[in-house]
């Protein structure tokens, strides 16, 4: 993975706000593999963090306009991608959640019909947990400095 130098990033940046999608496909060629790397380390999912990898230089390039440039470029692009992923991360875990009153018929052993018995002890466990969305935001971002990307 190359690293692009700061004044290479301003240099591609300013070209890309010009409208030179050229600068601006090289500045997606040099933070492609970190991109994926980061999405992969969030959610552990090949397919989810392609995904990603293309809402983040579609959210890149359609606020490119709006990056200051307060930091490296591939600063930037790497918080879109934390945000994204993490974006998809809340997704999946709202689409794995199933109320449990809302579930009438019980098997045998008294587990509500079509919900995986290793869920219904997850929810049941960490029932009384309360994190919010900035503490796991603040956990991933830790979890990524401690990554050798």
């Amino acid at each position: 993975m190359t690293l692009v130098n700061t004044s290479e990033d301003q240099f591609l940046v300013d070209a890309a706000k010009r409208g030179d999608y050229q600068a601006f496909s090289t500045l997606v060629n040099h933070n492609k593999k970190r991109v994926y790397a980061i999405a992969m380390q969030i959610l552990h999912n090949h397919q989810d963090a392609l995904d990603v990898v293309q809402s983040t230089f579609l959210a890149a390039i359609e606020h490119l306009a709006d990056f200051r440039q307060q930091a490296s470029f591939s600063t930037w692009i790497g918080r879109i991608t934390i945000n994204t992923a993490l974006k998809v991360l809340r997704k999946r875990n709202k689409l794995q959640t199933v109320s449990l009153e809302a579930t009438t018929e019980e098997d045998e052993d008294g587990y509500p019909i079509d919900i995986p018995q290793n869920e219904i002890h997850f929810d049941a466990r960490f029932s009384d947990i309360n994190i919010n969305n900035r503490q796991v935001d603040q956990f991933y971002i830790q979890l990524l400095h401690n990554i050798n990307l």
